[in-house]
C-alpha cells in the first residue's frame, strides 16, 4: 500500500484489511504490528483517488474499533488531520461517511484523542455534515461521531454546542427519520447535555423536547425508545425549567407506560430513571407522576442493579405510592 502500486492494487489491499480485522482483536494486533498503519494513513491523502480513500478509512475504522492501543497508534501516525479534511464539501459523500466512521471509532472512550480531534478543527466541518442537504447516511455517521466526541468531555460539549450542532439534531429526531438515525441523534443529545446545564438550556431552546417525547410513542422501535428516554432523563436532571417543559410536552403517560412488565428491562430502567429525575425537588411533578402511575395500575418493576436506588428515590419522592417488589 505504498505510493507506488497502482490505485486498483491499493484499493484491493485496503479492502482485504477491512475484512481481515473486522471484529477480530487478534488480527487487529497482527495487522498493526505488520506496519499497516502508516501506509493506510497515507492513503487518506487528497491526492489519493476517492475509492481508495474510502477503503483506507474503512480499514482504519475496523482496525481501531474497541482497541485503545491501536487507537493511539493510528492517532500518532497522523490519521486525524487527513480524516477531518475528508469531511470537506468537495469530498464524495461516501468518503465523508467512512471518514466520519473512522474518527468515531478513533475517539471512542479515549479522552486524549477526543482532545486531539478538537484541536484539529473538527467541529465546524462535522456540524456541516449534519445539514439536511447531505445524504442521510452522512448525517447518520456525523451524529455518531459527534456523540463519541463529546462523551464525558465537558470541553468538547461546550465547543460543539457553540459551533451550532444542536439545531440540526432536531429534524433528525422527526418521524420522517429512520429509527436508527433517531436513536443516534438522541444519543448525541444525551452526551451533549449530560451534567451540562448550559447545553440542557440550549437543547430545550432549540425545540428538541417535543420530538424526543414523540419518540416515546408505541410505534417507535425499542432502540429509539431507549435513547429518547435516556435523553429526557439527562435533559431534566437538576433543571426545574426543563422538568416543566418535558411534562408540558406530554412525557409522563408514555414514561409510565414503559414501567409495564412487557417493556424490556433496559427501557424500564431508563424510564424509572427519567421519572425519578422528573420529580426530583418538584412537588407538582411528584403529584402528576404518582397520579399517572396509579391510574395506569403500572408500577416500577423489580429490575436488578441500578433500579434498586431508583425505587428508593421514588418511594421518598412520591409518598404513598405502592411499588411492587
Amino acid at each position: 500500500m505504498s505510493a507506488s502500486p497502482p490505485a486498483h492494487v491499493q484499493d484491493k489491499a485496503a479492502y482485504a484489511l477491512v475484512a481481515l480485522v473486522a471484529n477480530n482483536i487478534d488480527n487487529q494486533g497482527k495487522v498493526a504490528s505488520a506496519g499497516s498503519i502508516p501506509p493506510l494513513v497515507a492513503l487518506l491523502s487528497a491526492i489519493t483517488p476517492a475509492h481508495v480513500q474510502y477503503k483506507a478509512a474503512y480499514a482504519l475504522a475496523n482496525l481501531v474499533y474497541s482497541n485503545p492501543d491501536i487507537q493511539s497508534k493510528v492517532a500518532s501516525a497522523g490519521a486525524i488531520l487527513p480524516s477531518v479534511a475528508l469531511w470537506s464539501a468537495i469530498t464524495p459523500a461516501y468518503v465523508q461517511d467512512k471518514a466520519a466512521h473512522a474518527l468515531a471509532n478513533l475517539v471512542y472512550s479515549n479522552p486524549d484523542i477526543q482532545s486531539n480531534v478538537a484541536s484539529a478543527g473538527a467541529f465546524s466541518p462535522l456540524v456541516a455534515l449534519l445539514s439536511a442537504s447531505n445524504p442521510a447516511q452522512v448525517q447518520d455517521k456525523a451524529t455518531y461521531t459527534l456523540a463519541h466526541l463529546v462523551a464525558n468531555k465537558p470541553d468538547n460539549q461546550g465547543k460543539v454546542a457553540s459551533t451550532g450542532a444542536i439545531p440540526p439534531l432536531v429534524p433528525l429526531l422527526s418521524a420522517n427519520t429512520p429509527a436508527h438515525a433517531q436513536a443516534k441523534a438522541a444519543c448525541a443529545l444525551v452526551n451533549l447535555v449530560c451534567s451540562n446545564p448550559d447545553n440542557q438550556g440550549k437543547v430545550a431552546y432549540a425545540g428538541d423536547i417535543p420530538p424526543l417525547v414523540a419518540l416515546l410513542s408505541a410505534i417507535t422501535p425499542e432502540h429509539a425508545h431507549d435513547k429518547a428516554v435516556y435523553a429526557l432523563a439527562h435533559l431534566v436532571a437538576n433543571n426545574p425549567d426543563n422538568q416543566g417543559k418535558v411534562v408540558s410536552a406530554g412525557a409522563i403517560p408514555p414514561l409510565v407506560a414503559f414501567l409495564s412488565a412487557i417493556t424490556p428491562a433496559h427501557v424500564q430502567a431508563k424510564a424509572a430513571c427519567a421519572l425519578a429525575t422528573l420529580v426530583y425537588s418538584n412537588p407538582d411533578n411528584q403529584g402528576k407522576v404518582a397520579s399517572a402511575v396509579r391510574a395506569a395500575r403500572c408500577y416500577p418493576p423489580k429490575v436488578q442493579g441500578q433500579l434498586d436506588k431508583i425505587h428508593a428515590s421514588l418511594r421518598v419522592l412520591m409518598p404513598g405510592l405502592c411499588i411492587q417488589e
